[in-house]
């Protein structure tokens, strides 16, 4: 690559203080948020939107060491150079590779590590491109299989082989995801207990005390499976254990306060409902660390205030649904008997919900979608129990919750 510079030395100039641009960034991205970094990272974030600029990263501080790959391809692919060794970085996922070697695509290595990628995903992430758009030309692209194309994508062996020798930064990717409502899928740690009445059963093989306060039902639809030693349960998700269950205590509300990263929970209940748990916690131990002889009444007036706020939901549920057009259709006009009003709500029921219910449990509503093949078809109970779509056989690396409005 040729730089010409202007007679006054503009372009060395530019070069230095984007030099010293990518050093105040190696720096605040790996240091604990302060007042400003959020934004000042944000700033920084839209400056890489251009390929131009993400181009120029490669030559800012020192070239780039390798020859088999070129800056322009990095740069065309959505990354920019961290000028540490031979990191380079994705400006819209924050994915980071590394221990590139002869024969490697920028884009195919970006598409397999980092599938959930907007800018993989051809989502509109702002990218200004030089020439074509590598993911919207089709003429542009490359094979996204790479190397590994000709022997599938199934392989285990090639398959780790590919992801031991990159450096790959997944924690800052899967935070980054999470701001938009995708979650990672890595599958249930214990299969066995998929289904709900596989975990149900588990209590009743295993002779669960009668005389623990918890309701088993409850348990088994939180994720909980009975271990078989005293009161010792386990989630089929993330394998996290939970015992000496005392009266009052909720499972999913357990369940998020101690393992606050189970996608089980996230996907059933919210971040949100992860987030009020873990404050939860942290003010019990506040509370205990200043009274630790006493117990804490405080601790349940939490589960009060769940109660109300479910009320509240169930009576904005009932009013919504009595605002529904079906519901003023009826109330307008003379209906002879109670079975007339059943028929219609029970014909009405069955048209809407009957296309839409979880290839799987066959009577909840489908509710996750499943990336990146895009498929539609499981509930937030049964999309946690399979790892790859039922449909097309692909992989699921994450998933999001959706609503039907």
């Amino acid at each position: 690559t040729t730089t010409v510079e202007s007679s006054d030395g503009s372009s060395s100039k530019a070069g230095t203080k984007l030099a010293q641009i990518l050093i105040n960034y190696n720096k605040i991205s790996q240091s604990p948020p302060m007042n400003g970094s959020t934004d000042w990272l944000n700033g920084f974030y839209d400056l890489m939107r251009t390929e131009w600029t993400r181009l120029r990263t490669f030559h800012a501080r020192q070239d780039w060491p390798h020859s088999f790959i070129t800056a322009k391809e990095l740069a065309n692919a959505g990354f920019f150079y961290t000028i540490n060794k031979n990191k380079v970085q994705c400006a819209f996922c924050r994915g980071v590779i590394s221990h590139w070697k002869s024969g490697d695509r920028a884009l195919s290595e970006h598409s397999i590590h980092f599938p959930l990628c907007p800018f993989i995903m051809e989502m509109d992430v702002g990218n200004v491109p030089i020439g074509r758009d590598p993911i919207r030309d089709p003429k542009a692209r490359h094979d996204v299989c790479g190397n590994m194309s000709s022997y599938g994508n199934t392989n285990p062996v090639l398959n780790s082989i590919s992801i031991n020798r990159k450096d790959i930064d997944m924690n800052a990717f899967t935070i980054y995801m999470s701001e938009f409502g995708v979650q990672h899928h890595n599958g249930p740690k214990n299969p066995e207990y998929n289904s709900i009445h596989a975990r149900k059963r588990s209590y009743y093989i295993n002779s669960w005390d009668q005389f623990i306060p918890v309701s088993t039902d409850s348990l088994a639809e939180a994720g909980f499976f009975a271990v078989g030693i005293s009161d010792y349960t386990k989630c089929f998700y993330c394998d996290g254990g939970l015992s000496n269950w005392e009266p009052g205590d909720e499972p999913w509300t357990e369940h998020a306060k101690w393992f606050s990263d189970c996608q089980f929970v996230v996907l059933n209940k919210s971040q949100a409902f992860v987030n009020e748990c873990k404050q939860m916690q942290v003010n019990q131990r506040h509370t205990n660390s200043l009274n630790e002889n006493e117990s804490d009444p405080e601790i349940y007036s939490d589960y009060d205030s769940d109660e109300e706020s479910v009320n509240a939901l169930g009576i904005r549920a009932v009013n919504e649904w009595m605002n529904t057009e079906i519901v003023l259709q009826i109330m307008d006009i003379n209906v002879g008997t109670v079975d007339q009003v059943k028929a219609v709500l029970n014909k009405r029921w069955y048209d809407v919900k009957q296309p839409y219910t979880s290839f799987a449990q066959l009577y909840d509503a489908i509710g996750v979608v499943f990336l990146p093949c895009g498929h539609q078809l499981a509930c937030t109970q049964c999309a946690p129990c399979v790892t790859d779509c039922p449909i097309c056989r692909k992989v699921i690396r994450g998933t999001v919750k959706t609503f039907f409005s």
